[in-house]
């Protein structure tokens, strides 16, 4: 798919002395942190909210929206978080278009 090619061409931007190894654990584990994270921030505000854990995808965007709405400030740290988070989509969209343009 198109996650192979993005890879590829991730990976020949490495240079020759990188240890692939120590790069895929450090990725894993960060990757795997962040997600526990964001289970621990999400989870309890669902249940905070009286909402149902069962929403899918959709359920974090949902609960984000009422944890900003709730803190001082919220309207722009929320707008701030949405927009920092297009940014990264479309990031990764550039990501994808370099492999077949290359």
């Amino acid at each position: 798919g198109v996650g192979w090619g993005m890879m590829i061409t991730y990976g020949s931007y490495l240079p020759k002395t990188q240890n692939i190894v120590t790069s895929s654990l450090w990725v894993g584990a960060m990757d795997t942190s962040v997600a526990l994270l964001a289970g621990l921030m999400v989870f309890p505000a669902v249940f905070a909210f009286n909402m149902s854990p069962s929403e899918g995808p959709t359920l974090v965007f949902s609960v984000l929206a009422n944890i900003f709405q709730e803190m001082p400030l919220g309207n722009i740290a929320g707008a701030l978080f949405f927009l920092l988070l297009f940014l990264a989509a479309i990031t990764s969209t550039i990501s994808m278009l370099e492999a077949p343009s290359a």
